[in-house]
Order: C-alpha cells, then structure tokens, then sequence
C-alpha cells in the first residue's frame, strides 16, 4: 500500500470495479461501427484506466504491472478528441517516472498544441524526448504549478530538495479547483489516491532524493 488514507479491501474493491468498467466498454468497442460513437465510449474508457491507474499505483503494485497499464491509458488516450490537461500532465509525469518514453510519443504528436503551449507540460515532453528539460513559456494552471519554479531555479540538489518539500507542502490545499480534491470523504467509493505525480517527474529529471521528498505523503515513490 502506498496510500493509507483508505483500507487494503477498499482499494481492492475500487480496482475490480474499474476493471469490469473497462471490459463493458472493451466489449462495447468491439461491436461497435459508429465512428463517432467509438469516441464516446473510448472517452468514457480513458476515465477508467486514468482512475485504475492511479488507484492501482495507491494500492502498491509493482512498476512492470503499473507501466503495462499506463501503455493501455496511453493508448487509448490516443483514441479520444480531446485530452484534459489534467490527464496530460499524469500521462507525462509517469512517462518519466517509468522511463518509458515510447508509450507516451503518439501524444505528443497528436495534441501537440497542448504539450506545447504549457511551460509544465512542455518541460516534461522536451525531457522525455531530448534528455533535458527546457522550461518555456507560462504556466496554464499557475496555481499549484508554478511553484515548482522555485525547484527549478534552485541552484543545487539540497536546495531543490527542500523547494520541492516546500512546493509539496501547500499543494493540496492548492488543489481545491480538481475534481479529486476531498474525495477521501466523499460517501461514494470514488477515492483513487492524492498524488502529487509531477512533483516525481521534476524530482527524477534533477536526480532529487526520493526519500527526502516523500517526507510529504504526496509524493509519489515506485
């Protein structure tokens, strides 16, 4: 388990409800002739593998199971219309965390625009595709993002380590606006996990120490 906010049978629960989700529109997909109708349920299929995904890593499994289901989220992201930014910045944030930058490439091709118009997302895909990071431009969403400014611009390893541990600290509180936020109370099951992923994807780009890191339970450790 790497989040303990809920019980082991609770994420149990939540993980085999995703998955008969996900065969229901796998089936639906494979009789399926409308084109228009594909993408709705492909869209509706994306929100499942982004909940099982992110549900499945706070459950505590393994990389290789996790990395087999960011590819099927990728994929099937490749299917829909329009791609939310909130799902961008996931994809992008496990494409590093997993080191598997092939998986993620048909996304950036596809929705170009939004990796590129973003200084958070655009750091992440020029990583992922070069080696090195080029922060560009401004921030879509400045409130939490922008405070990994001060991680970015910090001069030495100790001192992005406790930017980071800073910018972790008031991010939560800054995520009143998503949809997940205060889900642990919600009376309906749909609590997947608080995640701070691109807080993992920035640390491993500047080899930051996990383990200081996760000295605030939102960062994300493999």
């Amino acid at each position: 388990m790497r989040d303990t906010r809920k019980t082991a049978s609770y994420f149990e629960a939540y993980v085999k409800y995703e998955k008969n989700r996900i065969e229901h529109r796998c089936e639906k997909l494979s009789s399926c002739e409308s084109s228009d109708k594909k993408v709705r349920i492909n869209e509706n299929l994306l929100l499942n593998r982004m909940n099982l995904l992110i549900a499945s890593f706070s459950c505590g499994i393994a990389p290789d199971e996790l990395r087999k289901l960011y590819q099927q989220a990728c994929s099937t992201a490749c299917e829909v219309n329009t791609l939310t930014y909130s799902d961008a910045l996931t994809l992008a944030s496990f494409s590093i965390m997993l080191d598997d930058s092939v998986s993620i490439q048909p996304l950036f091709e596809k929705f170009g625009k939004l990796f590129s118009a973003d200084k958070l997302l655009s750091g992440l895909r020029t990583y992922t595709e070069s080696g090195k990071a080029t922060w560009t431009g401004d921030y879509n969403f400045p409130t939490p993002y922008a405070g990994l400014d001060a991680v970015i611009g910090a001069e030495d390893k100790a001192a992005k380590e406790q930017a980071m541990l800073i910018y972790l600290s008031g991010w939560y509180a800054q995520c009143k606006e998503c949809a997940w936020y205060d889900t642990e109370n919600n009376p309906n099951d749909v609590y997947y996990g608080y995640w701070s992923f691109e807080s993992a994807a920035v640390a491993k780009i500047y080899g930051l120490d996990p383990t200081i890191c996760a000295q605030n339970p939102y960062f994300p450790v493999l």
